[in-house]
C-alpha cells in the first residue's frame, strides 16, 4: 500500500477544510522536523485531535523507525505498536478537553512572564563540549547538543551543569578532561571507591575476593538488596555459602513436603489412558495404565518411555497394541 500517497491526499484534503476548522485544533508540520520540516506556513497545517493521531499514524507507516514515538505519545498507546480506533477516539477527547481547559485563564501561567533569570537559562548560550567514550566529541550549545547527541534536553542540561556523569555514553568533558574513554571509566569508578565500603566475596569453589563493589567480578546489588543469595557462585556471606548446598537441599525437601507426592497416578498431568498391552510368550492381554506396568514390574520404566516415544516395540516381554 502506497501510504506516501495516502498521506499526500489524506493533507490535500485538510488543506480544503482548515479553513472551516472550529473549536479546539493542533498544529501539524506537513514534513516533520526530523526530516528538515521548518515552521513555515506552507509546512504548517491545523488538524482536529483525531486527525493529528492519524497525520502521524501515516508518517510512522512511511518512514517507520522513530517515527512512532509521535503516534505512541499522542495516542497513549505506550504497549502497542498500532493504536486501535478506540484508543485514538479516546486520546482525541482527552486532548481536545484538556487543551480547552489550558487556554485562557485555565493556564496557570496567563498572564504571566518568565524572570530575566528564566529567561537568560532559556536562552544558554555557553558553548560545552560532550564526549563519548566511543572517542567521538560534540560541541555547541545545548540545543546543538541536544541535535548532535540525540539526548533529551534533561540529559543535556545534567551533563552541562554536571548533575550527571555518564548518560548513553556521553560525559561533559570539561568535567573529566580524558582523552583516552577507559581514562574516565577509570575516574568513575574511583569516585564511586570514595563512596562504597570493601566488601568480601566468598566463591563456591573456595577462592576469595575482596575490594570495593565498583571493582567486583560480579554485580552484587541484588545480593545486597536481598534478591539473591548469590551471583554466578559468589556470596556475601562466607557462612551461606559454606552451607549453601546443605540449605538447598533442605529447601528442596521442604517444598516436595509442601507438594506433596505428585509422582506416577498423584501426578495431576499424569496418562490416565487405559492401553492394551501383550505378554509375547504367553499371549496374555491385559488393560494397564502406563504408570501401572512399571510399578507392577511388568516392564522397566525406561521401556515404557520407549515404547511410547516410538524408539522401541517391546519392554521385556510385554507390547502396547
Amino acid at each position: 500500500m502506497d501510504y506516501a500517497k495516502i498521506y499526500s491526499a489524506f493533507i490535500a484534503d485538510r488543506r480544503l477544510k482548515e479553513p472551516h476548522l472550529s473549536g479546539y485544533a493542533e498544529a501539524h508540520h506537513v514534513v516533520p522536523k526530523a526530516f528538515g520540516g521548518s515552521f513555515s506556513p506552507d509546512n504548517m497545517i491545523k488538524l482536529t485531535p483525531e486527525d493529528h493521531i492519524r497525520a502521524h499514524l501515516l508518517l510512522a507507516k512511511i518512514h517507520g523507525g522513530s517515527m512512532w514515538a509521535p503516534v505512541l505519545a499522542l495516542s497513549g498507546e505506550c504497549g502497542r505498536r498500532v493504536p486501535s480506533r478506540r484508543a485514538i477516539k479516546v486520546a482525541a477527547m482527552a486532548r481536545r478537553h484538556h487543551g480547552e481547559a489550558m487556554s485562557g485563564k485555565g493556564n496557570p501561567f496567563y498572564g504571566k512572564k518568565h524572570s530575566e533569570e528564566t529567561l537568560l537559562k532559556l536562552s544558554d548560550q555557553t558553548i560545552y563540549k560532550l564526549r563519548h567514550r566511543g572517542g567521538s566529541v560534540a560541541v555547541g550549545t545545548q540545543s546543538d547538543l541536544q541535535r548532535i547527541t540525540g539526548l533529551r534536553q534533561k540529559g543535556v542540561n545534567s551533563l552541562c551543569l554536571r548533575k550527571r556523569r555518564l548518560i548513553h555514553g556521553w560525559f561533559n568533558a570539561d568535567q573529566f578532561p580524558c582523552e583516552d574513554p577507559k581514562e574516565f571509566l577509570e575516574v568513575i569508578r574511583e569516585s564511586w571507591r570514595h563512596k562504597q565500603k570493601e566488601i568480601a566475596l566468598f566463591h563456591l569453589d573456595g577462592s576469595e575476593w575482596r575490594g570495593f563493589p565498583v571493582d567486583a567480578p560480579v554485580q552484587v546489588f541484588t545480593i545486597n538488596q536481598g534478591r539473591n543469595c548469590h551471583v554466578e557462585g559468589w556470596f556475601l556471606d562466607k557462612s551461606v555459602r559454606d552451607n549453601y548446598k546443605t540449605l538447598l537441599v533442605e529447601k528442596c525437601k521442604r517444598n516436595s513436603a509442601l507438594r506433596g507426592d505428585i509422582s506416577g497416578e498423584n501426578n495431576p498431568r499424569a496418562d490416565q489412558t487405559l492401553y492394551r498391552w501383550r505378554n509375547v510368550e504367553t499371549g496374555e492381554v491385559i488393560e494397564s495404565k502406563r504408570v501401572e506396568m512399571w510399578k507392577s514390574g511388568r516392564c522397566p520404566k525406561s521401556g515404557v518411555t520407549a515404547i511410547f516415544s516410538g524408539t522401541q516395540k517391546k519392554a521385556g516381554q510385554w507390547e502396547k497394541l
